[in-house]
């Protein structure tokens, strides 16, 4: 049998998620990781990444 409510994940944090969680934004800004990206179409520039 079908479940009687939606299916809802745990995983996504929405917008309100950086006033839930304080300085998780600024954490993850200031460790300076970087994320490489490849094999992208040549129509995307980097401000589209951006």
């Amino acid at each position: 049998a079908a479940p009687e409510t939606a299916w809802q994940h745990d995983m996504y944090m929405d917008q309100a998620a950086p006033a839930a969680y304080p300085g998780l934004v600024a954490r993850s800004i200031e460790t300076g990781t970087k994320l490489y990206i490849s094999n992208l179409d040549y129509g995307v520039s980097n401000e589209d990444i951006k």
